[in-house]
């Protein structure tokens, strides 16, 4: 069972591919390393500023990445259909 840090990251990886963006591409958009993207998931360090950093490059928010955390969840295999190019509602 995945715990909770895991299910949203997992939500962040699968929203980064949905979007077809790099860890070098968010590297460049949160002006970090790209080593520093892909240690903050790999040990799953992310603040929530951090969080909210992301989310923003990906133009969502919190509140939708805990609900593609939920889907994703409930349907694993599944590429989280929020994470398309639409408008987030923020």
């Amino acid at each position: 069972m995945m715990d909770q840090t895991g299910q949203l990251i997992t939500a962040l990886k699968r929203c980064l591919k949905a979007r077809g963006i790099s860890y070098r591409q968010l590297a460049e958009q949160l002006q970090l390393s790209e080593a520093s993207v892909k240690r903050i998931f790999a040990q799953q360090s992310f603040t929530l500023s951090r969080l909210e950093q992301i989310c923003n490059v990906l133009d969502t928010n919190l509140y939708e990445l805990a609900k593609m955390s939920a889907i994703a969840k409930k349907q694993p295999a599944k590429t989280v259909k929020s994470c398309a190019r639409t408008s987030s509602g923020r």
